[in-house]
């Protein structure tokens, strides 16, 4: 490669790469950040604020009128500052999370077996397929009684099952 004096460059080795990027001593971090600082990690001891400390007095800041007014305005005028919209945000969340019942269906995700999981997978499918007015193979992955795997429509599935619960 030339460099701009149309010259032929010098290639670095790679001692020279190696000592350019090493950190000087002298020079820390750069000219915009401070030196290199140790960090001394106390133990944690009772007296130290738990997470469950924490919100609730975060809960207690919030349920403030005082305090509520001044951050809906600021809120409103776009002021307010990051570590109360993150508060806003994460207590909004956890609010909906504890007032949202779990459906039933969830419920009976948890009791199905993996058979059953499959059986309503396939009924969803083929329900988004006719609602968006696609072609759906109507034909179900079953499980045969001697193990193998194939694609049967409903009735087939039937005898199927009439044929394992003969057994």
């Amino acid at each position: 490669m030339r460099g701009p004096d149309k010259q032929p460059r010098k290639r670095r080795t790679a001692q020279e790469i190696a000592e350019a990027r090493a950190p000087k001593p002298d020079e820390g971090l750069g000219e915009f950040a401070p030196g290199r600082v140790s960090v001394v990690v106390s133990e944690r001891t009772e007296e130290m604020a738990t997470d469950d400390s924490l919100n609730a007095f975060a809960r207690d800041v919030l349920r403030n009128p005082q305090y509520r007014e001044g951050l809906k305005a600021r809120m409103l005028a776009g002021t307010a500052t990051p570590a109360e919209t993150r508060l806003m945000v994460e207590l909004g969340r956890e609010e909906a999370a504890s007032q949202k019942p779990k459906s039933t269906m969830a419920e009976a995700m948890a009791l199905a077996s993996t058979e059953e999981i499959e059986v309503l997978a396939n009924v969803s499918k083929r329900f988004i397929a006719k609602r968006d007015g696609e072609e759906f193979d109507d034909r179900y992955l079953v499980r045969q009684p001697d193990g193998r795997y194939g694609r049967f429509t409903l009735d087939q599935v039937f005898r199927l099952a009439e044929q394992g619960l003969r057994r």
